[in-house]
């Protein structure tokens, strides 16, 4: 059951809603300035620049490992640089090539067949609903358990299962949420999760530019507020921007799909 949950395969019930939900996200996005449809002239320009230097052998490596440069994919990277041509470290387009070899030489993205998920990493962060739990804006909702973080585990394992994780969900929305359950935990174990995952998040922030959504982080007290002041300082301040936090599982209600109210309630009430 844990496999098949972190695989993420819709049933047939649920296709059509996935295909709804990508059109809500889609059309959430393009309000806010992701799509190509709502660029200023500036942006339009900025992003065929981009699209200039890319070259057709660099579109087709990326097109083999599962990466098709599309306006969209750009106009992520493009947004997560203020729309320069450059991060502060190197330009985009050298950005892009980076998460190309990447894909192309992590064995979780080329051949996620081969990988078989520990099932104490499965508890802790996992796809944990089916049919899965959408957000209001058609997001993927994914679940992160901090009391149930394995205390030894290295960066590298953690790493390949996040991106295990995520690609699953990616495969079927185009864009992730996440709920971060700190209820039960004593500070000294929220500082230790944090810890754990940390350094793991950075490779996904790195190639998986404007993907993420909204993490709503669901706990309250000091030690909530000790881990954030640790966490804060891994994430720039657009990521910070994107984190919520809630006291109650009743908050979480305004942010998510109306059909899925009940589901989620019910879902975290029973893994607490």
């Amino acid at each position: 059951k844990l496999k098949r949950s972190v695989r993420g395969i819709p049933s047939s019930v649920s296709k059509l809603r996935f295909r709804f939900a990508r059109i809500v996200a889609s059309y959430w996005y393009s309000k806010k300035g992701v799509g190509g449809n709502s660029l200023t002239k500036r942006q339009r320009q900025v992003l065929e620049t981009l699209k200039a230097q890319v070259k057709p052998e660099m579109a087709r490596r990326a097109a083999k490992c599962g990466m098709v440069l599309e306006d969209d994919v750009f106009v992520r990277y493009l947004r997560a640089a203020n729309w320069r041509l450059e991060f502060p470290d190197r330009p985009v387009v050298e950005a892009l090539e980076h998460t190309i070899q990447w894909r192309s030489s992590t064995p979780v993205v080329s051949r996620p067949q081969s990988i078989n998920p520990r099932r104490d990493l499965l508890e802790a962060f996992h796809t944990p609903w089916r049919p899965p739990i959408l957000t209001a804006r058609g997001e993927y909702l994914l679940a992160f358990h901090c009391a149930k973080t394995p205390k030894k585990v290295s960066v590298n394992l953690w790493s390949d299962h996040l991106v295990h994780t995520v690609e699953s969900a990616l495969r079927q929305c185009d864009y992730v949420s996440v709920v971060v359950d700190g209820r039960g935990c004593s500070p000294r174990r929220l500082l230790e999760a944090a810890k754990t995952v940390a350094p793991a998040f950075n490779e996904l922030r790195t190639h998986y530019c404007g993907r993420l959504g909204r993490v709503y982080v669901l706990g309250s007290g000091k030690g909530v507020l000790a881990t954030w002041w640790f966490v804060k300082k891994f994430l720039d301040e657009r990521t910070r921007d994107k984190i919520f936090f809630v006291h109650d599982a009743r908050k979480l209600i305004p942010y998510i799909h109306h059909r899925d109210h009940k589901r989620l309630l019910a879902a975290l009430d029973d893994d607490h």
